[in-house]
């Protein structure tokens, strides 16, 4: 079993998507990552996305599952929440796994946070590279205002923004470059970044990039 692989995708989706657990994208189909991807709800909730290519007899879906699991149940026992890396009925753990699957070459896995910060600092405690930001918030645009309306917008068509204002709307604030995947259409982005689609986003190599979803 390649350790070293299984150490990369641990914070982990790409197939995964098309299990129940996982349907909480935009679009009339599961979103279906073929790199890494931070997955923001319309509730503000955040998954990670981790993909990794494997080759036969590198390590098989349960030893993947059973490496994630024991990495993040010894996380959440750190910060006080038992080691258990499973959610049980409405308890929130500061991070979840949420499903594992294998196929076509492709590993996958999906982890929950309890709030953005948790997931850089996962990240950080396992020794994972993978993971680009070094800022991610997510919250209603009106808690952003201020910063939304200095912030150089631009719409999918890449003109200017006329109008900020987006009251409720979710907005996500990041600094890497990274893909974003918003489950609500994106309205606007901060000049730098690339939308891939209606609802992923390549944030900016430099500086802090915005997001304000529809």
């Amino acid at each position: 079993m390649k350790k070293r692989g299984l150490s990369a995708i641990v914070l982990g989706a790409g197939s995964a998507f098309l299990l129940a657990g996982c349907a909480l994208m935009g679009g009339n189909a599961p979103y279906q990552p073929t790199d890494n991807t931070v997955l923001v709800g319309s509730d503000g909730s955040l998954q990670w996305a981790s993909v990794e290519e494997y080759g036969e007899g590198d390590y098989s879906q349960e030893e993947m599952a059973d490496f994630a699991k024991e990495r993040i149940g010894a996380y959440n026992e750190s910060q006080g929440a038992g080691n258990q890396a499973e959610a049980q009925e409405e308890a929130v753990l500061p991070v979840s796994f949420v499903s594992g699957e294998m196929a076509d070459g492709r590993a996958v896995l999906v982890t929950a946070y309890d709030s953005p910060s948790r997931l850089l600092e996962f990240a950080r405690y396992i020794g994972d590279y993978n993971v680009p930001f070094t800022q991610l918030e997510i919250a209603p645009a009106s808690e952003m205002a201020e910063e939304l309306s200095a912030a150089s917008l631009v719409d999918k068509n890449g003109k200017a923004a006329q109008n900020v204002n987006a009251g409720d709307s979710l907005a996500v604030k990041a600094e890497g470059q990274g893909l974003i995947h918003m489950e609500d259409k994106i309205r606007l982005v901060s000049e730098g970044c690339q939308l891939r689609d209606e609802y992923t986003v390549l944030t900016a190599e430099e500086g802090v990039s915005y997001i304000v979803a529809e």
